[in-house]
């Protein structure tokens, strides 16, 4: 799978897990946050991932950026736990 395709999913699935997490605090709203408030954070997801999409080269760089960071902590993080399991296992 290419790098693009890649940041692609990772978007779409932060995008969708965001939308969901919105859904929920609009119907449960344990905090008692504004509406209003949570509306104007929706409005603004919506508008980064549009122009994540759409728009702005200059945005989506930045973002894949920022995906591929956390991708990089997150796989040097299970080497590390990789490598500690093995040594555990056959002391090397």
């Amino acid at each position: 799978m290419k790098e693009d395709q890649i940041m692609q999913q990772s978007m779409d699935k932060i995008y969708k897990h965001l939308q969901s997490f919105y859904e929920e605090t609009i119907k449960t709203n344990l905090n008692n946050y504004d509406s209003k408030y949570l509306d104007t954070i929706n409005n603004d997801i919506n508008k980064g991932y549009s122009q994540y999409l759409y728009e702005n080269t200059q945005f989506k760089s930045i973002a894949n950026n920022a995906i591929g960071y956390f991708y990089s902590l997150v796989k040097d993080a299970a080497e590390k736990r990789y490598n500690d399991i093995m040594r555990e296992k056959y002391s090397y």
